[in-house]
């Protein structure tokens, strides 16, 4: 996980270790996003855990909660992301929609 360019966990509790300490594991450059209905694993609840729940000047400098269920929270990062259509074509085709990569992607 030091080499993740983004961490995102898609709705858990983050209770249950080992996969819980997966969170603080993420690069420190990584930023990381919760899509979940609750907040969770914070850092009040878990070491190295989420901090976008923090007020103080420079507390937080990499994480987000984007609440609600994980198919909105998917859709609104993809639409984000300008990949709104493709994700709308891949659900219509039940994945059958042929989506490019885009040209940095791996093949």
């Amino acid at each position: 996980l030091v080499d993740c360019d983004l961490f995102i966990v898609l709705g858990t509790s983050l209770v249950v270790a080992p996969f819980n300490s997966l969170v603080g594991l993420a690069a420190r450059s990584a930023p990381r996003l919760l899509v979940n209905r609750e907040p969770a694993g914070t850092s009040d609840e878990l070491a190295r855990g989420f901090r976008f729940h923090t007020t103080g000047e420079g507390e937080n400098w990499r994480d987000a909660w984007h609440q609600g269920d994980c198919d909105s929270g998917c859709k609104a990062l993809a639409s984000a992301l300008g990949w709104g259509e493709e994700l709308d074509a891949l659900i219509e085709s039940k994945g059958a929609s042929e989506i490019h990569r885009a040209p940095w992607a791996a093949s």
